[in-house]
């Protein structure tokens, strides 16, 4: 199925409608839109280039953490997701005015992601520097 069938919803029992909310909600959505669709230019407006992914993979049968530079998953991004995907924003936590994390999962038919999503607000634009996820197989 093609992406344009997926859809990213804020179910987050209490919203503010603030500004600085607004703002970190449109670089979820840029990350999440430009994910399914292959959009970089989406991609390279919400992410630190010099901002890490992280996740805990297999090897040797061992639990392994996996940091890998943001802008090399951007890069793996490059094409649109064959695959209809529910992207869900499940809370938001704003400090200051300056830090926020972002609960988000990402649900398809094969898998479910939950990613916190960690920003900043670099020079008066909200960046992703750290994204943290795990992966559930269905």
């Amino acid at each position: 199925m093609a992406a344009a069938q997926s859809a990213l919803v804020d179910s987050r029992p209490v919203k503010t409608g603030s500004e600085t909310e607004k703002a970190i909600i449109g670089v979820v959505e840029d990350y999440f839109w430009g994910r399914q669709n292959g959009d970089q230019e989406r991609l390279q407006r919400g992410f630190l280039d010099t901002g890490d992914l992280k996740g805990i993979r297999q090897q040797d049968g061992q639990d392994v953490l996996n940091i890998e530079p943001l802008s090399a998953f951007r890069g793996r991004l490059a094409k649109p997701m064959t695959m209809d995907t529910k992207g869900e924003i499940l809370a938001l936590d704003i400090v200051d005015d300056k830090l926020a994390w972002v609960k988000l999962t990402l649900d398809s038919k094969v898998n479910t992601y939950t990613d916190y999503l960690m920003m900043y607000k670099i020079n008066g634009q909200w960046k992703l520097v750290n994204k943290m996820f795990t992966n559930k197989r269905k």
